[in-house]
């Protein structure tokens, strides 16, 4: 199983779910109940209580957690302290704890904040629980976003990923009406962390695809696919004809308010089919250093998308 990294995090519970979920991926028949079990637990309902976040995760539990974690030592320190940061009550108390985080994992702020930007790009989830704020009567719980989702992802992946999207200030809960809304804000990666994260958000749209084309009928669905012939020159004019119908589409189709029935994924892909006839080709790394603007990660009222290319 690949280790998920305790670094990685400030949110002790996030961790938790999202080693839960490694071990699920390497495992699927594996669940909470039987990590209580190795953690050598009684019963599973404290564990899964701390995982739904209905019981606050304090010091006390670390104890049987980390015989369920392969925490070196210098890890478990830090686990303990993000867990004293999550529990830590005054401003004085929140300070105290971030240096001593600092001092654990050095520059763990930046760290953290860039691997969490990074996974909400590679993620697609995240941009579909976004959109879902737009939905009819939409309250943003777990089992409900599990059930709009059709179960491709978990339960475990979806309460990570609300997690990540609100520290992130992606998504907030309206006080008055108790909704899960969109904040509307940009997310800004470095170049080449932001060009892995698209690759991968693409690769798993790609997935998505194929998937509705076995699953859903033709009424729900439209899928175009066609060949052409085309002089390079006519290549920047081609890749600007289908950004402009990205935008008309968005603003002809997409709802302001959370009006709407379903989520829907567009997935647009103009590439060379034919191999040249010539050595020289530009490699993955090239067309990065050559990439135009807007590579960022955008939210509006209407829509979420991944700007640029990959």
């Amino acid at each position: 199983m690949k280790k998920v990294g305790v670094y990685h995090y400030q949110n002790p519970r996030q961790f938790l779910l999202d080693t839960l979920v490694a071990k699920q991926r390497e495992n699927p028949s594996f669940s909470a109940r039987a990590w209580a079990k190795e953690m050598e637990l009684k019963a599973p309902s404290l564990l899964i209580m701390l995982l739904q976040g209905t019981r606050p995760l304090r010091l006390k539990h670390v104890e049987f957690l980390q015989k369920g974690l392969t925490l070196s030592t210098p890890e478990l320190l830090y686990f303990r302290a993000i867990i004293q940061l999550s529990n830590a009550e005054s401003d004085e108390e929140k300070k105290l704890c971030r240096i001593w985080i600092s001092e654990i994992n050095h520059h763990s702020d930046f760290k953290i904040k860039e691997i969490e930007e990074y996974t909400v790009i590679a993620q697609w989830v995240h941009f579909a629980i976004i959109s879902m704020t737009q939905l009819k009567k939409f309250s943003g719980s777990p089992t409900e976003i599990h059930s709009y989702l059709g179960g491709r992802v978990s339960i475990n992946e979806i309460k990570s990923a609300l997690i990540r999207l609100q520290e992130l200030n992606l998504l907030s809960i309206n006080d008055q009406t108790g909704r899960l809304e969109s904040t509307n804000q940009v997310i800004s990666t470095k170049d080449d962390v932001s060009m892995k994260a698209v690759r991968e958000h693409h690769r798993g749209a790609i997935r998505m695809a194929e998937q509705a084309l076995e699953s859903q009928s033709v009424l729900e669905r439209e899928f175009q696919s066609f060949s052409l012939a085309i002089e390079e020159n006519k290549i920047p004019l081609a890749k600007e004809l289908i950004r402009r119908f990205k935008q008309q589409f968005t603003q002809a189709i997409a709802v302001k308010e959370a009006t709407a029935d379903q989520v829907y994924q567009v997935n647009l892909n103009f590439f060379r089919l034919t191999e040249c006839p010539r050595d020289v080709q530009t490699s993955l790394e090239n067309e990065d250093a050559l990439m135009q603007s807007g590579r960022n990660l955008t939210h509006s009222p209407q829509y979420s998308e991944i700007e640029g290319n990959s």
